[in-house]
């Protein structure tokens, strides 16, 4: 890291709850997970007895203009290569003591949501989520005053508000983590699909806090 990176305002990682993430997106979790809320979540049984349907825990959003349309919903998979470890580790440089942000990106005009497909092994440690608020103006920048990063387990799924800014998503452990992407997408006008700030290379008073990671 560089001298200017490490004197940057640094934040650390927090657990992925409903509540605290409520400002970004939403949390995507049934009950028998202990950190997906402290709230009650709304139910009914279905599928004659054999199935809890766990209620309205996200919505799907588009607010595509007229003049981009169709923008339908659409299914991808992103196939993550994992960025590191947080686990402890015989070898010091399995995992950075801070993560540099080098870009945020939004998209203006959709929900968001990343939903992992993983086998239930410790190679793979859930991920992290890097969000941030737009702007009050709601500018093309993100309030970097508004960042915040948290861990998410495999058998968490998240959503983002339209227009929040947020990393590229960050697979944890050794091995890579598939992800279904739920997202609206322009036929006609791409442009309108993702917007994208870099950090890299800018000045230290222009760039987002540094998370922490050890």
């Amino acid at each position: 890291m560089s001298d200017g990176a490490r004197e940057l305002p640094s934040i650390r990682i927090e657990p992925l709850t409903r509540e605290a993430y409520a400002p970004y997106g939403s949390v995507l979790a049934g009950p028998s997970n202990p950190i997906a809320s402290s709230s009650q979540i709304e139910s009914k049984t279905v599928n004659q007895g054999t199935a809890s349907k766990f209620l309205s825990l996200g919505s799907l959003i588009s607010t595509y203009p007229s003049d981009a349309q169709p923008a339908p919903a659409l299914l991808h998979i992103f196939r993550c290569a994992p960025r590191f470890s947080l686990k402890p580790s015989s070898s010091p440089s399995s995992a950075p003591a801070q993560f540099e942000i080098k870009v945020l990106e939004r998209h203006r005009h959709t929900t968001q949501a990343f939903i992992p497909l993983t086998s239930d092994t410790d190679a793979q440690e859930g991920y992290l989520v890097i969000v941030a608020l737009p702007t009050n103006d709601n500018s093309s920048s993100p309030d970097l005053s508004t960042v915040r990063a948290f861990l998410a387990s495999s058998t968490q799924a998240i959503s983002y508000h339209p227009g929040i800014w947020h990393h590229p998503m960050i697979a944890l452990g050794t091995v890579g983590t598939d992800f279904v992407c739920a997202v609206h997408e322009s036929a006609v006008r791409p442009e309108l699909d993702c917007d994208e700030v870099f950090y890299e290379g800018a000045g230290a008073g222009a760039q987002p806090p540094v998370v922490l990671l050890s």
